[in-house]
C-alpha cells in the first residue's frame, strides 16, 4: 500500500494582550476559528431562536448568523481566553466569544498581565512541548481541526508545535533533509522534530494523528519472523544517533544501519529520547474521520468528567503466581480487592489446570527468599541422606503427581506437581511442616519455603498460554473476558496472551471488538503483533481504541519476548509504573523497545491514583 501524506510546519506565535510569552511558550496557535479575542465577552442581540429563515439551506438569511458554516464548538487553542458558544448550529445563530482572562488562577496555563509568580503558578513557567504531527486531510476537516484545537485548550500546561503531514512517494536521497514549508516524507518529519528539539530542548513527545505510521525494516535472521516493514514510532522519537541509512518512500519505511538492533529483547536496540503516540483509525470499519471526531469528543468528556470506574481486569493465559495481588496492592492506581483475575485456576470455569510448586527446607529464617537451590538444608551422612530420600518419596497429597529432588542430590529442594487444581501455599507449607525430617531438623531451625510456579496439563506438560488441552476453559475465558469488559466498571484492562494483528486469545478479533459493547479507559495488550497497524486495515489494537470506549491502547507491532524471573512477569505489566498526576505515556510507552506502539491520548492521567512516593 502506498502512503500519501504531506507536512507543513506552522510556527507563528500569537500574542494577545495579557498573554504574551516572552519565553516562547506559545509555539503555534493555529486555530480554525477566525473570531477575534476581546477583553470583554461579546454578545449579539440577533441571537434568537425564532428565526424566520430557512435554517439548513446553506444561505445566511436576514435572521441567521450562519448557515452550513456554523461552528460546532468554540476553541481557539489559547489558554489565556475563555471560550463560549452562544446559540446553536441547529438554529443558525451560533457564534463564538473568546474573553481574555484577567484572574490569577494556578495551573490554568495562563499568566495574565496583572499576575506574577507570587499569585499565579503559571507565571514564569516554561512549558514542555508536545509535537503534533497531523495529516493534511484530517487537519483540513473542520470537525477534526476544531477538536484538536479544543484538545490543546484542555491541556493548558503544555505547548503544542504542529507539523502538517501529506507524504508523497518521491524517492528520498538525503537522510538529513528537513524539506521546505511542506514536508513530503517521514524523513523530513523526523529531522524537523530533531532540529526543533535541538533548538528548544523542551520537546517531551510526539503525537502522530494520521492515516499511517512510519515503519522499520525487520530482518528474518534477527527477528525470527518473515522479513517485512513493521510499524514503529521510533523514527520520530530516537535522535541520539543516525540510526537509519535509507528510506523506502513507497511504504514509509526506514532501514537501520547494521547492528542498530541486534534482537527482539529489551536492550537489543536503541532508546527513545522522547515518547511517541499515534492515533490511526482502522480503515476497515467505516469512516475514519467520524472515528477521529468521536475519539476527541470522548476525550473531552473525560476531561470534563473523569472516569469514575476503578476496576482492573487482569487476564493472563500463561498464568501468574500468588505474588501478583501483593504487587498490585503496592501500586499507586489499583487495588487487588478491585481486580478481576482471569487465568488458569482463577475461577471454577477456568479450573482444571495442574500446578507446579518449588519447595525448599532451609535454616535461613522465615524471611529468606531462595534464589535457585542456594541456601537449602543439606543432608549429611548416610542416615540423613536416607531420611532425605524417604522424605522425597512421600505422597503428601492425594492428587500429587510428582515430588522430586532438583539440584544437589543432598539438598532439600523439590518440585511438586498437583493434578488439576491449585493449592494454597499455606496449606502446602502447613502439611510439610507437620512432618519435618527429624534428624536434619533436630535443632528446631528448619523452615519450609513454598513458591508457586507454572501451570500444566494432567501429563505435566507446562502451559504455554495456548490451552490446547482445555477447550472448555478457552470458551469460558472468552465469555468471562467479554462479559467483564461489557459490565462498564473496568478502568484498565491488561491481558498477556498470544496474538496477531487481527486477533488475540481466546476468540477475540477486531470484528468482535467492533461489534461489542466493551468499555475500558485503557487496554494494555501484552500480546504479539496486536498493534501491527501497518499490516491490516482491521487491526485489533485500533479496534479497541475506537470501539472499546478507550482513550489509550498499547501493544506490539511484532512478536515480542517476555523474560520472567521466578515465574513472575511483573516487569512487563506496565500499569504498575503509573504514578499519580503523571501522564500515562510516561509509564506505558516502552522507551527501550522500538516495536512498541502507544495509541491514543498521551497526556491522559488516571484520577484514581494515590501517590505513595
Amino acid at each position: 500500500m502506498r502512503l500519501f501524506f504531506n507536512i507543513i510546519i506552522l510556527t507563528f506565535v500569537l500574542f494577545i494582550a495579557g498573554c504574551d510569552d516572552d519565553d516562547g511558550n506559545n509555539l503555534a496557535n493555529n486555530s480554525s476559528n477566525n473570531n477575534n479575542h476581546t477583553n470583554n465577552t461579546q454578545t449579539n442581540n440577533n441571537n434568537t431562536n425564532n428565526n424566520t429563515g430557512s435554517c439548513g439551506n446553506g444561505i445566511v438569511e436576514e435572521t441567521e448568523l450562519c448557515d452550513g458554516d456554523c461552528p460546532e464548538l468554540c476553541a481557539d487553542g489559547d489558554a489565556c481566553t475563555i471560550d463560549v458558544m452562544v446559540g446553536t448550529s441547529e438554529t443558525c445563530d451560533a457564534t463564538c466569544t473568546f474573553t481574555v482572562k484577567t484572574a490569577c488562577v494556578d495551573n490554568d496555563g495562563c499568566c495574565p498581565s496583572e499576575c506574577d509568580t507570587s499569585n499565579d503558578s503559571d507565571c514564569g513557567v516554561t512549558k514542555p512541548v508536545v509535537v503534533l504531527v497531523i495529516s493534511i486531510p484530517y487537519n483540513n476537516d473542520p470537525r477534526i481541526r476544531s477538536r484538536i484545537t479544543r484538545y490543546r485548550e484542555d491541556h493548558p500546561l503544555y505547548n503544542f508545535y504542529e507539523i502538517l503531514l501529506e507524504i508523497n512517494d518521491d524517492p528520498v536521497t538525503d537522510m538529513t533533509a528537513r524539506g521546505g514549508e511542506i514536508k513530503h516524507n517521514f524523513v523530513e518529519v523526523r529531522n524537523s522534530i530533531k532540529q526543533f528539539q535541538l533548538q528548544t530542548g523542551r520537546v517531551i513527545g510526539v503525537w502522530l494523528i494520521s492515516e499511517n505510521v512510519p515503519r522499520i525494516w525487520r530482518e528474518e535472521s534477527i527477528f525470527a519472523i518473515p522479513s517485512a516493514f513493521k510499524a514503529s514510532i521510533y523514527p520520530l522519537t530516537s535522535f541520539a544517533d543516525d540510526y537509519y541509512i535509507s528510506y523506502d518512500a513507497m511504504v514509509g519505511g526506514f532501514v537501520e544501519y547494521e547492528g542498530a538492533t541486534i534482537g527482539r529483547s529489551r536492550g537489543d536496540g536503541y532508546p527513545s529520547d522522547i515518547w511517541g503516540a499515534v492515533l490511526t483509525p482502522p480503515a476497515g470499519f467505516g469512516d475514519p474521520y467520524e472515528m477521529i471526531v468521536d475519539f476527541f469528543d470522548r476525550n473531552h468528556e473525560n476531561t470534563l468528567a473523569p472516569a469514575t470506574q476503578t476496576a482492573l481486569l487482569y487476564s493472563d493465559t500463561f498464568g501468574f503466581t500468588s505474588a501478583l495481588p501483593g504487587v498490585i496492592e503496592n501500586s499507586e492506581c489499583f487495588s487487588s480487592d478491585d481486580t478481576v483475575f482471569l487465568g488458569p485456576n482463577t475461577t471454577e470455569e477456568l479450573g482444571g489446570f495442574s500446578s507446579f510448586y518449588y519447595i525448599m527446607v532451609h535454616k535461613q529464617g522465615e524471611g529468606f527468599v531462595p534464589s535457585g537451590s542456594s541456601g537449602c538444608l543439606m543432608a549429611n551422612g548416610d542416615a540423613e541422606i536416607a531420611e532425605l530420600n524417604t522424605w522425597a518419596a512421600t505422597q503428601w497429597f492425594t492428587n500429587q503427581l510428582e515430588f522430586r529432588k532438583i539440584g544437589d542430590d543432598r539438598c532439600y529442594f523439590f518440585s511438586m506437581l498437583i493434578d488439576s487444581e491449585s493449592l494454597p501455599l499455606a496449606d502446602i507449607k502447613q502439611t510439610l511442616e507437620a512432618s519435618l525430617p527429624a534428624l536434619a531438623c533436630a535443632d528446631g531451625q528448619c523452615v519450609i519455603y513454598v513458591m508457586d510456579a507454572l501451570f500444566g496439563d494432567a501429563s505435566g506438560i507446562p502451559n504455554d498460554g495456548q490451552w490446547a488441552s482445555f477447550p472448555a476453559q478457552q470458551d469460558a475465558f472468552e465469555t468471562l473476558y467479554s462479559s467483564n469488559l461489557s459490565a462498564g466498571n473496568v478502568l484498565y484492562s491488561y491481558i498477556s496472551t498470544h496474538g496477531s494483528p487481527d486477533y488475540h486469545h481466546f476468540g477475540i478479533t477486531s470484528q468482535s471488538v467492533f461489534e461489542s459493547s466493551f468499555s475500558a479507559l485503557v487496554y494494555e495488550l501484552q500480546a504479539c503483533s496486536t498493534a501491527d497497524i501497518a499490516i491490516t486495515d482491521m487491526n485489533i489494537a485500533s479496534s479497541y481504541l475506537f470501539f472499546g470506549n478507550a482513550q489509550v491502547v498499547t501493544g506490539y507491532a511484532q512478536p515480542s519476548l517476555i523474560q520472567c524471573v521466578d515465574n513472575n512477569c511483573f516487569d512487563f505489566a506496565r500499569f504498575l509504573n503509573i504514578r499519580a498526576g503523571q501522564p500515562l505515556v510516561d509509564a506505558l510507552f516502552d522507551r527501550d523497545y522500538s516495536m512498541h506502539i502507544y495509541m491514543g491520548d498521551p497526556l491522559l492521567t488516571l484520577p484514581t491514583c494515590v501517590s505513595t512516593h
